[in-house]
């Protein structure tokens, strides 16, 4: 429980109700709140103003926002507030069914600011909605302990089966009513629908009694025999949560968590959504089971709640994105792949990187097991070591993007293990990404340097090299290039399948989803010596980035045959002009 000396965390809502409504609930059990309902009536203009007026007065650092219409207009704050940190849930997906009400939700958002951090209950979610100027945050729901354990329902033979939420298409209410069996009654059991919504003027069947909104409804759900769950969409509902907390069994759709919580648990029964026989055969499975076998289940959800979803975790990492702060440093996962065949190399290479500053850095060096020498030269620097589970440079990288520490950071990157970065390095590359909130990667201008670390010169490829890429030689250093991580999980990763122009094929294909950023100040540092792959394959590079350059120019490969030649002598004139001596 949080302490009243406090200031109140400012929350700006719309349409709360439901899972936004529960949320605040649980959340201000461990964080003093400041709630600002934006109501429905209201045009989006006089939200905006109204959103404007009340950071304003608040004078606060940072508003977390529930609901689109709350989030569209923190967006549309103006520059006056630009300031303001703004962290927006995304609880479920808002836009379901209704692409008409997506596109103008995007259209808005272009003409607004992107918000600090994004804030998904379900990876899915995040997939579909997270922006590459936010930082991405997964938080599945999570519910305290009830105390309430499951009620024994009056009369051994009555039995009953709970609905509980809106009465719309979505939750699957229409479903539920065509399935439920109509034999039920037979069997000693019934259906009681609790909610209000635009379907509750529909004609139910015999058996099934609408009781409206409730005050009490964990307790109602501690008295059922089964809880039904038929959404067409959902992330983590809290009722399948709340059903686990007091100990009850589950029928539900294979949407969100429930696949996860169910095959995970065995606390109930699955079926696809909108399958209105699999739905009824569930119905009659859970009907014809022993008590004691929907008690078991039950008590299996309440162990899976209780081991996943530790109400005390979630309250420490929501405890951080409600706390009063700027924006949160930059999170930034370096990969260093190497053999472990350089260790004076590797040890300055690793110096490099931690003399960062203002990063939150996670340095994850990955090599073959056997490569002892690596893993001691990275645990000495405090960084983590990951042995190589498969061959080659790419194949490494994505590994440690993917199982590194590194693996939910904002930005991702990688050196050489015989490659410097310059001191501020990653706070200047991620400050321009930050400046431009749909630029998929940045980099900057690079030294080549010899074995010893003389400089012999410095490339300065200037913002046109982005320009081209895809036409004409790679003047982009990869030494100090840095791509946001949601970019690249959008994009399919590194080719494994690559050697030399892996650096050159991402980049292409960063391209595709955002602008490049470009820093004109020195980012890092090329070692030059035979032993580089680069400088070894020097040929067998320049063939496997030509290669890499023309299968994107699907659709345009006249233009390309015209523009390439053209390319390169500009690209070779712009590299000679723009390289300095050391």
């Amino acid at each position: 429980m949080s302490s009243g000396a406090e200031r109140p965390a400012l929350v700006l809502a719309s349409n709360v109700g439901g899972g936004i409504a529960r949320h605040l609930q649980i959340t201000g059990l461990f964080v003093p709140l400041e709630v600002v309902e934006l109501p429905e009536s209201l045009a989006l203009p006089e939200k905006v103003r109204r959103a404007r007026r009340e950071l304003a007065q608040r004078g606060a650092p940072v508003v977390v926002t529930h609901g689109v219409a709350a989030a569209l207009a923190v967006r549309l704050r103006g520059r006056a507030l630009r300031h303001v940190a703004h962290v927006e849930f995304w609880h479920g997906d808002p836009f379901f069914g209704s692409p008409r009400r997506r596109a103008a939700y995007e259209a808005l958002s272009r003409v607004g600011r992107s918000p600090s951090t994004q804030v998904f209950t379900h990876e899915w979610l995040a997939e579909e909605y997270a922006e590459a100027g936010a930082l991405r945050v997964v938080l599945p729901n999570a519910v305290p302990d009830p105390g309430l354990p499951p009620v024994s329902p009056p009369g051994e033979g009555a039995r009953r089966a709970v609905f509980l939420g809106r009465l719309s298409a979505e939750k699957g209410y229409t479903d539920l009513l065509a399935a439920w069996p109509a034999d039920s009654a037979d069997r000693g059991w019934s259906l009681e629908v609790l909610g209000e919504g635009p379907l509750a003027t529909l004609a139910v069947p015999p058996g099934v009694t609408l009781r409206g909104n409730i005050a009490e409804p964990l307790a109602e759900l501690a008295a059922a025999d089964v809880v039904v769950i038929p959404s067409w969409t959902e992330t983590g509902p809290y009722v399948a949560l709340e059903a686990a907390a007091v100990g009850r069994p589950i029928i539900a759709t294979r949407v969100g968590d429930m696949p996860a919580m169910v095959d995970g648990s065995g606390c109930g029964w699955l079926v696809a959504a909108r399958d209105v026989p699999a739905l009824e055969a569930a119905l009659r499975q859970a009907q014809e089971a022993p008590r004691a076998e929907l008690d078991d289940r039950g008590e299996r959800g309440r162990a899976w709640l209780a081991r996943e979803r530790p109400i005390e975790r979630w309250a420490e990492r929501v405890r951080g994105l409600y706390a009063e702060r700027g924006p949160a440093r930059p999170t930034v996962a370096v990969v260093v792949p190497t053999l472990g065949q350089r260790p004076d190399y590797l040890a300055r290479t690793l110096a490099s990187l931690a003399a960062q500053d203002e990063v939150e850095l996670r340095v994850t060096v990955v090599a073959p097991a056997d490569a002892h020498a690596a893993a001691e030269q990275a645990t000495s620097a405090g960084f983590e070591f990951l042995a190589q589970t498969g061959r080659g440079m790419s194949q490494a990288i994505n590994q440690g993007w993917r199982e590194g520490a590194g693996s939910d950071a904002e930005f991702w990157g990688w050196l050489g293990d015989d490659d410097l970065l310059t001191p501020g390095s990653l706070r200047a590359a991620t400050a321009a990404l930050r400046a431009r909130p749909r630029a998929s990667f940045v980099f900057g201008r690079c030294d080549y340097i010899d074995e010893a670390g003389e400089v012999l010169f410095e490339a300065r490829p200037g913002p046109l090299a982005g320009r081209l890429l895809r036409w004409g030689p790679d003047l982009v250093p990869q030494p100090g290039s840095l791509a946001r991580a949601e970019a690249v999980r959008r994009v399919g990763w590194i080719d494994e399948s690559l050697r030399y122009a892996m650096d050159l094929d991402l980049f292409l294909r960063l391209k595709d989803v955002g602008p490049v950023a470009y820093v004109p100040r020195v980012l890092a540092a090329f070692r030059w010596h035979s032993g580089s792959t680069t400088v070894a394959g020097q040929d067998a590079s320049a063939a496997e980035a030509r290669e890499v350059r023309r299968r994107t120019w699907t659709g345009r490969r006249r233009l390309g045959t015209v523009l390439e030649p053209l390319a390169m002598q500009a690209g070779r004139v712009l590299h000679k002009a723009q390289r300095r001596s050391g």
